[in-house]
């Protein structure tokens, strides 16, 4: 199958091939002139009317050599120019990447913390759902607002985190930073509920 697709000619490309145009019918000329015999009238006339041919191809090889030099300059100058701009640009995107692996290396470890804490949560409340005796509730209404101070902290650092990532232009991080800071406030209300609920019960006993 015939590919139908063909990358433009660059101007450099251009005249490289009128180079090797004028170089190749250069070489045919003078391949000409050295098989033809000048001993007759005929033959001295064809190698005459060769060698004018010899001299215009020959200016056109000079010019397509000159023509040639000139791109090739261009070319490095531009490529010169191509360069300045990418030492300016790595720059910014390695600066952009370490922000993000830094981002993300924070909701990482946030979401690792969570972990731990959602676990004590569900501790929490699979021991509230039985029978305890007075000593263990006790001990749930005074250990349960420390994890709720720590779930706050969360939720300030999984907010910072949705600021960043929305500042950066970070989407997905952005939402996944929030969707985790609105689950850590959902989680503190329904431990500060347990806790009230806990005293409320322990009051009642009195």
């Amino acid at each position: 199958m015939k590919n139908e697709f063909q990358a433009p000619v660059t101007e450099l490309g251009k005249v490289a091939l009128l180079l090797d145009k004028n170089l190749d019918r250069f070489n045919q000329l003078v391949t000409e002139l050295e098989r033809t015999s000048f001993e007759s009238d005929k033959g001295l006339e064809r190698a005459i009317e060769i060698l004018k041919s010899v001299d215009e191809t020959r200016t056109d090889l000079q010019h397509s050599m000159v023509n040639l030099g000139k791109s090739l300059d261009s070319t490095r100058q531009q490529n010169e120019r191509a360069e300045a701009l990418l030492s300016q640009i790595l720059p910014k995107i390695q600066e952009r990447k370490d922000k993000e692996d830094q981002l993300m290396e924070r909701f990482q470890l946030l979401g690792s913390t969570v972990s731990k804490i959602n676990n004590a949560v569900s501790e929490f409340r699979s021991i509230s759902s039985q029978e305890i005796t007075e000593e263990d509730r006790n001990q749930l209404v005074h250990q349960i607002p420390e994890v709720s101070k720590q779930l706050g902290i969360l939720v300030d650092e999984a907010g910072k985190l949705v600021t960043e990532a929305k500042t950066s232009n970070m989407k997905s991080l952005e939402k996944n930073a929030d969707s985790m800071r609105k689950s850590l406030a959902a989680a503190r209300n329904r431990l500060d509920l347990l806790c009230n609920t806990q005293k409320s019960e322990a009051q009642s006993l009195h």
